[in-house]
């Protein structure tokens, strides 16, 4: 596997100097340790690394990073089949990390933002706490605030469970499709709420690490 240096001038990773335009062949020894560094992940992610299968550039930015990951080639929708199944994906091993957070709404639509807080995770599931009946929610992921994926800070790269009807008091919902994530996406909920209240919302997420 190769990865080029986009970026206008010279840059380091993993300790290796690439210059600008330049590419650098990473052995099968390195690979663990390119695929663990969250520079190389966030430069790919950002187009300032381009990965190259040993036969073409890999353009589409998901695409690259599911390639580098080791996850394979998988379609450019951010959420792709099949499943994890068991506890590695690659080279990588699975941690299940579910995170939690409290939001207070007024009546009507809310926006309940929760940011990824590990380099590489993968999250195919929530729970909604504290719905009462008629209220809806739309899901959403978002670029970073600073448009790692897209160059547009907080833009919206998909739209998943269109204004869903939540059952009263508690809603679980898991995807048999999961999606890659990379620090600082955005997971949103638009709740729309029928009254002012405190809604609770866990976010299943499964932190890829060696």
């Amino acid at each position: 596997m190769k990865i080029k240096n986009t970026k206008t001038s010279l840059d380091v990773w993993c300790g290796q100097s690439i210059d600008s335009g330049s590419y650098y062949t990473i052995q099968q020894n390195e690979l663990v340790r390119f695929q663990s560094d969250s520079k190389t992940i966030t430069d790919i992610s950002s187009g300032d690394l381009l990965v190259n299968d040993g036969t073409s550039n890999i353009s589409d930015i998901s695409n690259a990073v599911n390639l580098f990951l080791g996850t394979g080639i998988k379609s450019v929708n951010i959420y792709y089949d099949p499943p994890f199944a068991s506890k590695t994906v690659g080279t990588f091993k699975l941690y299940t990390r579910t995170n939690g957070k409290k939001f207070e709404l007024e009546a009507g639509a809310n926006n309940c933002d929760f940011t990824i807080p590990y380099d590489v995770c993968k999250f195919n599931g929530l729970e909604l706490i504290g719905a009462e009946v008629g209220d809806t929610a739309t899901l959403k992921v978002l670029d970073t605030a600073t448009g790692t994926i897209t160059g547009v800070a907080n833009y919206v790269l998909n739209t998943f469970g269109v204004d869903v009807n939540v059952p009263k008091d508690f809603y679980s919902r898991e995807s048999k499709y999961d999606a890659d994530m990379i620090k600082n996406l955005q997971v949103r909920v638009v709740y729309t709420s029928i009254s002012a209240k405190t809604i609770g919302i866990n976010y299943m997420l499964h932190e890829l690490k060696t």
